[in-house]
């Protein structure tokens, strides 16, 4: 009886150091995407602690979406774009459709200035596609931004 008391309460405690864990890295995030602007070094520092501590996936998602608007913010376009594959395979990976959404459209704006108007329809289309299949708020903004940032560009 003991014994399944002391792993109990061992248990109790160990969840507890999880939650507040998790808690702790949503801060870090949070702060971080607060000061991407004017400190983007900073922020791409958060990012990788965040990619390399976090198991939860929607954290890390996050994070590589952040750790790519860091670069794109530092002119680095290469390793932002870098940055959004990995946040897009893991997306994928998880099947996560609402973060999925987010990262390809979070990626039209880059892929629009870097010339790559063709993979940015087409990262919409397929966006669309897979949006369908959910009725989120937050996903039809971002397809109705990444709609009028393609035809902002075809004009």
């Amino acid at each position: 009886m003991r014994s399944i008391y002391t792993s109990f309460i061992v248990l109790f405690f160990l969840t507890q150091t999880v939650a507040q864990s998790n808690k702790d890295q949503t801060q870090m995030l949070h702060e971080a995407q607060d000061i991407l602007y004017y400190q983007p070094d900073e922020a791409l520092k958060i990012a990788a602690h965040l990619i390399q501590n976090s198991d939860n996936n929607s954290l890390r998602i996050e994070a590589f979406l952040l750790e790519a608007a860091s670069n794109y913010a530092m002119g680095n376009f290469n390793s932002a774009i870098k940055a959004y594959v990995e946040a897009k395979k893991l997306a994928e990976a998880t099947n996560d459709i609402p973060k999925r959404v987010k990262v390809s459209a979070s990626s039209f704006l880059l892929l629009n200035q870097l010339g790559l108007n063709i993979v940015a329809e087409e990262y919409s289309l397929r966006t669309k596609a897979e949006a369908n299949y959910t009725k989120s708020f937050p996903l039809n903004n971002y397809l109705e931004g990444s709609a009028a940032l393609i035809s902002a560009n075809k004009a």
